[in-house]
């Protein structure tokens, strides 16, 4: 899949398309990352490649902030190799929390950047969806979603790797 010009919406067809974009739009952040995600999806956001990439977010830009909300964190946990590790490391970049149960049901997957920047999957098992780069008029509505999500969801233990 070739990069979207501004403003442009593109379809997602298959996984190498979804890695590249997620690669390409998470290469562009500047001030957040915001991930929605039934399970975090390991074989996409625990690639080397794409923790690789929020740690440089992070360690380049002052203010940089990544909320990150799964409905099954215990599947999360158990499956991540990178990326829960990193973000126990750098805590104060990374807010993980657990999606409320009406937005757990969904078994959708959202990743916005900069309030610019967008993919879209309606169901996260499938690498089906749209990206949308530089539009922040066509991202506000996932933006919305983001946010109505994080305020309904919960800091979890679980996640944040507490031991007492």
């Amino acid at each position: 899949m070739q990069e979207a010009s501004p403003g442009e919406q593109r379809e997602l067809a298959d996984f190498e398309a979804l890695t590249a974009a997620t690669d390409r739009l998470g290469g562009h952040a500047t001030t957040q990352v915001e991930i929605i995600s039934p399970d975090l999806e390991p074989r996409l956001y625990d690639r080397e490649a794409f923790t690789a990439i929020l740690e440089r977010f992070c360690l380049d830009h002052r203010g940089a902030r990544i909320r990150i909300m799964v409905g099954d964190p215990y599947a999360a946990v158990r499956h991540s190799r990178r990326l829960i590790p990193l973000a126990r490391r750098l805590t104060s970049y990374f807010e993980l929390r657990r999606l409320s149960r009406t937005h757990a049901r969904s078994p959708r997957s959202l990743f916005v950047v900069d309030d610019r920047h967008a993919i879209y999957r309606p169901q996260a098992s499938r690498p089906e969806g749209v990206v949308i780069e530089d539009a922040p008029a066509r991202v506000k509505a996932y933006l919305e979603e983001v946010e109505s999500a994080y305020a309904m969801s919960e800091p979890d233990t679980e996640l944040r790797g507490l031991s007492l």
